[in-house]
């Protein structure tokens, strides 16, 4: 019997990853940050029209916006579009997120080693930081995974794609909303 690849083998551990953030799909806002969840979370539901909220307000009626809202346009397009509940929707969104990053975790390890992409895909898999994050409604695991897997088309010398990917990762996480509102 022939062994499997280094590449089906960190598949393999990627999709234990996504099991992990979607087997959560239904557990609330939980975590050491449940304000900012839970600021994000009101957006999508603004977003939704959902009455009594605007597109960037807070469940208490104030407008915040610490990202550009692009995170929450993508779950709130994808909710209304699947017609699902959309904390389920964020889960979903966020597992697709976390084969991104790691892909572009696999293919930047690679690049300086051959074997280490293996390692790499493990370590984050194995992060419950990482797959905590992963698992609840928060722009930054779009930003994250937009700026490494801009690095790795980068490696991979895709320099449109790669600048394409930097910019959003960095639109999101500017300061520039804050001046805005």
């Amino acid at each position: 019997m022939k062994a499997p690849t280094r590449t089906t083998v960190a598949s393999a551990i990627t999709a234990v990853g996504v099991l992990t953030i979607v087997s959560q799909a239904y557990v609330g806002l939980n975590g050491p940050q449940v304000w900012r969840l839970s600021d994000a979370y009101s957006q999508i539901l603004g977003m939704l029209g959902q009455r009594g909220l605007e597109p960037l307000s807070t469940f208490t009626g104030g407008a915040v916006m610490y990202d550009f809202p692009l995170y929450q346009a993508i779950v709130a397009a994808t909710s209304m579009a699947t017609a699902s509940d959309p904390l389920v929707t964020a889960r979903f969104v966020n597992a697709a997120l976390w084969v991104v990053l790691a892909w572009a975790t696999y293919t930047i390890a690679e690049s300086t080693d051959h074997g280490a992409g293996l390692w790499a895909v493990t370590l984050i898999s194995a992060s419950p930081l990482l797959t905590h994050f992963y698992s609840v409604p928060l722009p930054d695991n779009l930003s994250l995974s937009l700026a490494v897997a801009g690095a790795a088309l980068a490696i991979q010398r895709k320099w449109w794609a790669a600048t394409a990917s930097m910019a959003a990762a960095t639109m999101i996480k500017s300061p520039i909303p804050f001046v805005i509102l």
